[in-house]
């Protein structure tokens, strides 16, 4: 799991890291937790499962980084925090996570710790693949697609793409989370990488454009009401 702590306060920041891993060690084993107390305007982090970002930092608006941050990484899980507490409101536009306030920040975390130790558990699926015959861990939720050619198969996620012998049914199988659909007779894609969906084309996140296979069309649409529900 990928952490980032965003906040020109850095002992409350570092208190933050510390408490955070003390909770979170035991059910996760493979965690890194970066702290970014200055230079807002260059975060550069290849993958990121959750940010905690103060909204109102001295030289940036905490709001903004979220929504960029967002676009680069479509799953993160965004936690706001803040000395301000009127400014939860103004958050909502983000798709934040939860909110945690500064001057209530031993009640707040034990709320919200607790909320995000359950998302993590039901939704950070890794599962491991033999690539060119080595194991190889991949997180579900960074996949954007699965594409079949012939009899290989290729795994594309955020930052890597894995060329393996399979079939799309066994990736179906291998990986299966709800936000994985078939849409064509060799393509899965991720639901979290949706931009827009028109008639029966998806737009992703990186503009390119996907068309829904007539066979796929009615599971397609229902699954994904479902999706938006849930998210």
């Amino acid at each position: 799991m990928n952490v980032i702590i965003i906040d020109d306060d850095k002992q409350f920041a570092e208190i933050l890291k510390k408490d955070f891993y003390n909770y979170f060690c035991q059910i996760e084993d493979d965690m890194t937790l970066t702290l970014k107390c200055d230079d807002f305007l260059n975060i550069d982090v290849e993958e990121l499962d959750v940010a905690f970002i103060d909204i109102d930092l001295n030289i940036c608006n905490g709001i903004n980084i979220a929504k960029y941050l967002r676009k680069m990484h479509p799953h993160l899980i965004i936690i706001f925090v803040s000395k301000r507490e009127e400014l939860v409101f103004k958050t909502f536009s983000t798709g934040v996570f939860q909110f945690i306030r500064k001057s209530k920040y031993e009640e707040d975390i034990a709320v919200v710790f607790h909320q995000l130790k359950k998302h993590i558990l039901k939704n950070f699926d890794r599962k491991i693949i033999i690539v060119n015959g080595r194991k190889t861990v991949i997180n579900t939720n960074s996949i954007q697609y699965i594409l079949s050619i012939g009899h290989d198969v290729i795994i594309k996620t955020e930052n890597n793409q894995y060329i393996i012998k399979s079939t799309i049914q066994e990736m179906l199988d291998v990986f299966n989370a709800y936000y994985l659909i078939q849409i064509q007779r060799n393509l899965i894609i991720n639901f979290t990488f949706i931009k827009d969906v028109k008639t029966n084309v998806i737009i992703t996140m990186d503009d390119n454009e996907y068309k829904i296979g007539r066979k796929y069309q009615k599971n397609f649409f229902n699954q994904y009401e479902e999706f938006i529900l849930r998210w």
